[in-house]
Formats: C-alpha cells, sequence, structure tokens
C-alpha cells in the first residue's frame, strides 16, 4: 500500500470465501480468538483510537455518480408535486372566492328577510288602523241642515267611532253587514240644532265618522303575499347555506392535499440535502449501498 491505512478489519471472510457459510465462520471465528484479541489490544492501545460512530469516510465516485441519478428522480417528483400544488392552488383560490360570493348572498338574503319579517309582525297584529271616514263641516244659516251619508268597508269586523261639536245630532246610525260577508256599511242622518234665537245667526257643523279595523285584516293579501317571499327566500338561504358546506369541506380537502404535497416535497428536500455531500459515515456508507443497490434493481 502507498499509504497506511485508517480502518483495520477483523476476519471479515472465512477460509471459504463463502459469506453464507455460517459454520465454517463460526468454526473460523474460534481458531482466531487470540489472533483477534492481540489485533483488538494493539488497536485499543493507539492514540487516538478512531470512533467509527462519528468518523467520515469519502464517497466513491461510483456512490456520488448513483447518487446524482437519484437525486435526478427526486427532483423529478419535486417538479411533479409542484405541478399538482399549484393546481391545487388554484382551485384552492377559486373555492375561497366561492366561499366569499357565496357568504355575501347569504347575508343579502338574511337581511332580506329580516325585513320582511319586520313588516310582516307589523302588518300581522291585532293594532286597529283607520280603513274608512266621512268627514262634514258647515257653516249654514238657521235650522234644519241635514246631512244623510253612508260609508262601506271591505271588513266585517270593524269598530266605528263618531264625533261632532255639539250642534249636531245624529239620526238612524246603523252598522250593517254586507250579505256576502265580505264588508260592513255604516249608514245615518246628520241634523244641525237649533243654536240662537236671532234669525239669521250662523250655526258651524262639524261631524266626523271614523271606522277601524285591525291591521292582519287590513292587510290580509300583503301577509299572504309576504309569507310567500320568505317562504322563498328561506328555500334560498338553506340551498345556499348547503351549497356552502359542500364548498368548505372541498376547501378543507385542498388544504389536506397541499399540506401533503409540501411534505412530500420537504421529504425529496431533505433527501437531496443529505445525499449532496462528500462524506458519509460508516453507517451511512452501509445504509447508502443498500439504498443503491434496491434503487438500481427497481429501475
Amino acid at each position: 500500500l502507498s499509504f497506511k491505512p485508517m480502518v483495520f478489519t477483523i476476519d471479515s471472510l472465512p477460509p471459504t470465501g463463502n459469506l453464507y457459510d455460517v459454520q465454517a465462520l463460526q468454526e473460523y471465528n474460534g481458531i482466531n480468538q487470540k489472533e483477534r484479541a492481540s489485533i483488538l489490544h494493539y488497536i485499543s492501545s493507539l492514540s487516538p483510537v478512531i470512533n467509527f460512530e462519528t468518523s467520515k469516510i469519502p464517497k466513491t465516485d461510483y456512490i456520488k455518480q448513483k447518487e446524482q441519478e437519484i437525486i435526478r428522480q427526486y427532483e423529478g417528483g419535486i417538479s411533479g408535486y409542484n405541478e399538482g400544488l399549484q393546481q391545487i392552488q388554484e382551485k384552492y383560490s377559486i373555492k375561497l372566492k366561492e366561499i366569499e360570493q357565496t357568504e355575501k348572498n347569504i347575508t343579502n338574503i338574511r337581511y332580506h328577510l329580516k325585513t320582511l319579517k319586520e313588516e310582516m309582525d307589523d302588518k300581522n297584529s291585532s293594532d286597529l288602523v283607520v280603513v274608512g271616514t266621512w268627514y262634514f263641516s258647515k257653516t249654514s244659516e238657521g235650522v234644519g241642515q241635514e246631512k244623510n251619508f253612508q260609508i262601506l268597508v271591505p271588513f266585517q269586523n270593524v269598530t266605528v267611532t263618531k264625533w261632532d261639536n255639539g250642534n249636531c245630532t245624529w239620526e238612524d246610525f246603523r252598522e250593517i253587514k254586507t250579505d256576502d260577508g265580505t264588508g260592513t256599511v255604516v249608514t245615518g242622518k246628520l241634523v244641525g240644532k237649533l243654536v240662537g234665537q236671532l234669525v239669521g245667526q250662523l250655526t258651524e257643523l262639524y261631524a266626523i265618522v271614523t271606522i277601524e279595523a285591525k291591521k292582519r285584516d287590513k292587510y290580509s293579501i300583503q301577509i299572504r303575499e309576504l309569507q310567500v317571499k320568505i317562504e322563498s327566500l328561506e328555500k334560498q338561504a338553506e340551498k345556499l347555506n348547503n351549497h356552502l358546506d359542500r364548498i368548505v369541506a372541498n376547501t378543507e380537502k385542498c388544504e389536506k392535499e397541499v399540506q401533503l404535497l409540501r411534505s412530500y416535497i420537504a421529504q425529496k428536500r431533505k433527501l437531496i440535502e443529505d445525499i449532496n455531500s462528500n462524506w458519509m459515515t460508516l453507517e451511512e456508507a452501509y445504509q447508502r449501498h443498500l439504498e443503491i443497490y434496491k434503487h438500481c434493481n427497481n429501475y
């Protein structure tokens, strides 16, 4: 040898040269126990003693060549992962925009629903609202001023009130329900009173009749229309919520795929980083030999 060896091997092979001849190997090791002990004693006396766990050896050109082939395989895999990652990220971005738009649509529907329900609550109540009026105002001379009136409203359940300024009397005041059961007629006659003794004295006549009904009766048609709109919007909201749940589930799936691909890429880059070295430990050399052997057999 042109240089002093740094590593010694003891009884690496039995005399037959067959690594799998266990019996011969055991016999050979038994015969050379003294020689082995002597060599080990000599090695242990050397300073410093070689630490095989941390000692590194240079890689051979063959290992470097095979490792470059493995690196190219890893880089090709990384390139494929990156393409897949880009496609998933584009899909993920589209899903996020779709989620944003769907949530806006749901918010708008909820706001519209709230407005309609508030209007429904206001109209569908027992509060009284004016549905018909009759008003009379006149200044005349003397007495005997008369005025007939008739008011028709399309409601059965009504409350009728009358008021005057004290210069009138009400005659034949009646509240009549229509024969078809859909309305009410209020009729009567307003008669002026004798106010003064002087002939030609002016008399002021003021009178009003007011008819009220419950809001839910007055706005029954509008209430039915509101109910139809509310039911339609609630169905739209339910449909959008279900659609949103599906999008979110797909988005979560995209997130997992992105994380998985990034993990694969990181693993491959770590493997390339570990391989890209001119030195290796004896343990790494042994493992690298097995990896290259397996890799070459696979390809």
